[in-house]
């Protein structure tokens, strides 16, 4: 039975109810490159909510990143939400062509856009090359206040040459970020070759996720995290699959970094064949090295390999705390061919924890989560086995009519992401 494919359609009607639900002051619908960076141009400026509607196609960058700037202006603060809503990630494409950064969004400078969101969602980020512009080869985004959304993105292919985050370099001082139901894949960068997510004093959130062969140079192939200050915040991992990254350093799936009294939370994640120096899993790195460190939650997680910077130093006091973690077994059904869907045997079924901090309502195809008697680890959840259905004696009864059994191969789809993986539906046991 094959995943009914409402990609379109169901990202259409989402941009209708945003455009129809919501005060935007500004809403713009663009369809070619220059319409993109118009659009871009006018919303940095116009002291209003905008809503920028990315039609379908691939948008060429051409070797000029595309670029909202608000700190290039000079008067009024621009203290307002940015949402860029793409068709879906079939759909949307932003493209470099390897001649540069895909899109920049800078807003760092603007001490009062608290209150505000900078939300990125539908769109596939592709062949960016940063080199030596200290951004992030796909998508950028540098706030002061601001939160930041990515959610339903996909980012292949990006280089951030010097600096981090290949894919995607998220950064905000003092608000929160979240990373959401995104696919990395194929992107490098001197740290957080998948993605790097910084924040100062915010929260950071990053759940449902899929990173799949990136390579750092240096720390965190898939994922770079942290939180520069003593906040006493959190940072929550929650949900995602880290399968064939690597790092020359450390920390080839994730690389946390945080001190003192801030808390990391780490559940239900599926970590499977990642290479580093140290830690080929997870690495996290104590940043006041001669005092207590931070808490580090490790929960229901498949991870093999762990390492940290307090081995080494003798007034460095790591607070690991863990529990139902695995690190055998049978897990995900084809990866190398682009398959991370759970194997009918994998241990990791049923085995997360439905007390996990911001758990995500939804898996990365956008199935309900915890539709066994606990969450899967990893991404994507297992298929729940179907009661037998009871046919009347008259023979009357309905028929899905669609020819395919519940285990034959269906094309990922959900409402944003379709046709580029291909997994089956695995029924919980």
């Amino acid at each position: 039975m094959k995943f009914k494919k409402p990609l379109l359609g169901t990202v259409l009607a989402f941009q209708a109810f945003l455009a129809g639900n919501t005060a935007w002051g500004a809403t713009f619908n663009v369809n070619t490159s220059q319409e993109l960076r118009d659009a871009l141009a006018q919303a940095a400026g116009n002291r209003q909510d905008d809503l920028i509607l990315i039609g379908e196609g691939t948008f060429l960058a051409g070797g000029t990143p595309f670029s909202y700037n608000a700190d290039n202006i000079l008067n009024d603060s621009e203290d307002f939400d940015l949402t860029l809503q793409g068709a879906g990630v079939e759909n949307s494409i932003l493209d470099a062509e390897g001649l540069g950064p895909v899109l920049t969004i800078a807003s760092s400078f603007k001490f009062d856009d608290n209150d505000t969101t900078i939300r990125v969602s539908g769109l596939t980020f592709q062949n960016g090359d940063a080199a030596d512009t200290g951004s992030g080869g796909g998508l950028t985004v540098s706030a002061n206040e601001a939160d930041i959304v990515v959610e339903q993105a996909q980012f292949l292919n990006c280089d951030a040459g010097l600096s981090f985050g290949g894919g995607a370099q998220l950064y905000t001082a003092q608000g929160e970020i979240r990373l959401d139901r995104s696919f990395f894949s194929g992107n490098a960068g001197e740290g957080g070759a998948g993605a790097s997510l910084l924040s100062a004093l915010g929260k950071i959130v990053v759940a449902s996720n899929i990173f799949a062969s990136n390579a750092s140079k240096n720390h965190g192939g898939g994922l770079f995290v942290g939180q520069e200050d003593d906040s006493g915040l959190e940072i929550n991992v929650v949900n995602n699959t880290f399968f064939g990254n690597s790092a020359v350093e450390n920390g080839g799936g994730l690389y946390l970094t945080a001190s003192d009294d801030q808390v990391s939370n780490v559940y239900n994640n599926l970590f499977s064949e990642n290479v580093a120096g140290a830690g080929r899993d997870l690495y996290y790195f104590e940043s006041n090295a001669t005092g207590p460190a931070f808490t580090l939650g490790l929960y229901h997680n498949v991870l093999a390999d762990i390492a940290d910077n307090c081995q080494n130093g003798a007034l460095c006091q790591p607070r690991i705390m863990q529990a139902a973690n695995m690190a055998s077994g049978p897990f995900l059904l084809d990866p190398a061919n682009g398959n991370f869907a759970l194997s009918d045997d994998s241990p990791a079924i049923d085995a997360g924890s439905a007390s996990a901090p911001d758990l995500p309502a939804f898996d990365f195809a956008g199935n309900a989560r915890s539709r066994g008697s606990a969450p899967d680890i990893g991404a994507l959840e297992s298929e729940p086995e179907l009661p037998a259905a009871e046919v009347p004696s008259n023979g009357g009864g309905c028929s899905l009519g669609m020819g395919k059994s519940w285990g034959e191969g269906v094309t990922l789809g959900g409402p944003f992401i379709a046709g580029l993986y291909t997994v089956l539906r695995r029924r919980k046991k």
